[in-house]
């Protein structure tokens, strides 16, 4: 039966299929990345979704945004369209670096800055506003197979709302044509946008969350249990997250605490750097 949370099916689903009751990472197998832009976790998860959930599952071509939606069978126009009935999911894979999860200050969202809400395409092409999530793991290497150490379901409200923003990156752009000497380069213009981590908390790694707006949602499940109060502060006000574990993954006698933001990224000065440079064994 279907949940009354999309994100919430998907959390407790991979819960149980990466990890054991214990806690501890199930290790898995992946077929070959077979060029540049494929990525067999976003594939494998894929699938995981499609054959386990009770409801339908569309993936999108590679270096299109989101990597899949969720949604509801039999859906229709006429219905709200919240998290109960469809869900966009992006994945996002890293990696440790002596022990720490890399990235931890900001990571590369690339050309499409993460939100809470995004825009997918119907067949007739008229598109649709829906809410969206975001999958981060940290995924690593043992012997030929593979474990995440990390997971965290993450509503993309918590990490930006701005929509505006979304649809000028997403939408058409200028580009500069007519470059160079022979007048046939161009610049895409191509925008990279750097925005938090959840993953760099402390208190997420080496653990399994669900980052969500609802307050209770431990209310609807009781096999969850709220631990962290997430604030994010903007313009004078606080948005506030709730973080849930399941219940049998933290101490009974466990209490809410609160974090108050995400790790901030590292490098926030308003010009680029410049490129490398090229040094000579000599000098003239």
């Amino acid at each position: 039966m279907p949940s009354p949370d999309i994100s919430l099916a998907i959390f407790k689903l991979l819960r149980a299929t990466f990890f054991d009751k214990n806690l501890r990472p199930v290790p898995f197998s992946l077929r070959p990345k077979a060029y540049v832009q494929s990525d067999p976790l976003d594939e494998y998860i894929f699938e995981l979704l499609k054959s386990n959930l009770p409801y339908q599952c569309s993936k999108g071509s590679p270096l299109v945004s989101p990597d899949m939606v969720i949604y509801e069978k039999n859906i229709s126009l006429k219905d709200n369209l919240n998290i109960s009935k469809i869900l966009g999911i992006e994945v996002k894979k890293l990696m440790r670096t002596n022990r720490m999860i890399a990235r931890q200050s900001g990571l590369d969202y690339n050309s499409t800055p993460p939100c809470g809400k995004i825009r997918v395409y119907l067949q007739n092409n008229s598109a649709i506003d829906i809410r969206s999530f975001y999958i981060f793991v940290c995924q690593e290497q043992i012997e030929d197979r593979y474990i995440l150490s990390s997971l965290v379901i993450c509503d993309g409200n918590s990490i930006n709302m701005d929509f505006d923003l979304y649809l000028k990156a997403v939408e058409t752009r200028g580009k500069l044509i007519d470059l160079g000497t022979y007048a046939d380069g161009m610049n895409r213009v191509r925008p990279m946008f750097v925005f938090p981590n959840p993953l760099g908390l402390n208190e997420l790694d080496h653990a399994v969350s669900l980052i969500h707006e609802n307050e209770n949602l431990d209310q609807i499940d009781p096999d969850l249990k709220k631990i962290y109060k997430l604030n994010r502060n903007t313009q004078g006000k606080t948005n506030q997250f709730s973080i849930y574990r399941l219940k049998d993954d933290v101490s009974p006698d466990t209490f809410i605490e609160e974090i108050n933001g995400y790790k901030v990224p590292y490098n926030r000065r308003t010009e680029t750097q410049s490129r490398g440079k090229f040094k000579l064994p000599f000098l003239l």
